[in-house]
């Protein structure tokens, strides 16, 4: 009989401790939670806050990429304009300076 009673006995103070420490994991949990979280909640809001930063840093560097693609035809563009502008320029200055000669020639004729 006395070895049931050990047994009982040692099975009663396994049970005791298994309930204190399952309590302990529950007091650690709550006051871990009045503070702001455990280690594993406060990593998957610091994972969740990367993966936001992740999200924001691909849209920003895809309008990077739509900037300098507009600034990329942009910049052709007013090298175009720029050249049919230096063209208008020359065809004007050749235009009035035989127009000049002309007048100089026709003053100086009469």
């Amino acid at each position: 009989m006395e070895a049931m009673d050990h047994a009982q006995l040692a099975g009663l103070v396994a049970a005791m401790i298994a309930a204190l420490r399952a309590f302990e994991r529950w007091a650690d949990n709550f006051k871990a939670k009045s503070n702001g979280g455990t280690v594993y909640d406060n990593i998957k809001k610091a994972q969740s806050q990367v993966d936001d930063i992740d999200k924001r840093l691909t849209v920003v560097e895809s309008k990077i990429e739509d900037v300098r693609d507009s600034l990329k035809d942009m910049k052709s563009d007013v090298h175009r304009y720029h050249t049919e502008l230096m063209k208008t320029r020359e065809e004007f200055r050749v235009a009035f300076g035989s127009i000049e000669g002309w007048i100089k020639g026709k003053g100086s004729s009469e």
